[in-house]
């Protein structure tokens, strides 16, 4: 009997024995014996069709260059409802982000190019130029109202459909603007840039007298509250609580008590600029 250590050195020299070739060919003879005597046909492997990819670069670099492909591209009449895209070098030194922030603060002040350092302030852009902020709002402004009457031209020679009509929209950069918004919003805030007086001095002494208020609130309050509006900005009133020339630290702002809440100074706002602009109307010439 042949003891545990011989077959371990059979099978560790095994591959010594009986060469590898001859060992493959036996195991293959033995399935195929297997399978017939199982009545199985042998497998069959059908061959690998090989894909053929056609490659029409070197052609297509052949017949024309980049530059004709581009230019194929700007002839090609774009989708209807896309929002004009404005391209300028007054955004060339902005990112998205930063045309962002200063559209956000652009809405916030009347007459906004005459408020440029309040609204580099505000958006965080001081690190830039007045020269390219002046710029962006410019542009901003012209396309805002060259959109505008595009759109009032249109709507007059074309019936009005009905539903909301969002109105025209534009591109600057990256970013699209409703200049239906914008232009109302400008619209809406421009009576404080008549009204108030440029002059700080003299705005500390300008008054409203023509509102009312179910909150503890004074003419004075109100005429503050503008003037907050006008120095800081629309939405802003934390910044305008903390103004301690305005005199409504401790009237606005929920701290407890009978004070306005931000929704509550929004009305307000709203409501005391149709005041204004019925002022204006009034008085053409102001």
């Amino acid at each position: 009997m042949q003891s545990t250590g011989d077959t371990k050195d059979t099978e560790k020299y095994w591959g010594d024995i009986i060469p590898e070739d001859d060992r493959m060919k036996m195991e293959a003879e033995e399935r195929e014996k297997e399978e017939m005597e199982m009545c199985l046909p042998p497998r069959s492997r059908k061959p690998v069709k090989r894909m053929m990819y056609l490659d029409f670069s070197d052609s297509q670099g052949d017949s024309g260059s980049g530059s004709d492909k581009d230019d194929s591209d700007e002839d090609r009449p774009k989708k209807r409802g896309q929002p004009r895209t404005v391209k300028n070098e007054a955004i060339k030194d902005f990112t998205d982000a930063e045309i962002r922030r200063f559209l956000k603060s652009y809405k916030k002040f009347p007459s906004a190019l005459k408020r440029l350092d309040a609204i580099a302030m505000d958006a965080e852009l001081q690190e830039k130029t007045f020269t390219d902020l002046k710029k962006l709002g410019e542009l901003i402004k012209n396309s805002c109202d060259k959109a505008m009457k595009e759109y009032q031209e249109k709507a007059e020679a074309v019936p009005k459909k009905r539903g909301r009509d969002r109105g025209p929209t534009f591109k600057i950069g990256g970013v699209s603007v409703n200049a239906k918004t914008l232009y109302a919003n400008e619209s809406k805030l421009q009576p404080l840039d008549i009204i108030i007086p440029a002059d700080k001095e003299e705005r500390k002494k300008w008054v409203l007298k023509d509102a009312r208020f179910y909150m503890p609130w004074t003419p004075e309050d109100d005429s503050n509250l503008l003037k907050g509006v006008y120095e800081h900005g629309m939405g802003n009133w934390e910044s305008i609580k903390m103004d301690s020339t305005l005199g409504l630290g401790n009237k606005i702002l929920p701290d407890g008590g009978q004070k306005s809440q931000a929704k509550d100074l929004q009305a307000r706002c709203d409501y005391l600029l149709k005041v204004l602009k019925r002022m204006t109307d009034a008085k053409p010439g102001m």
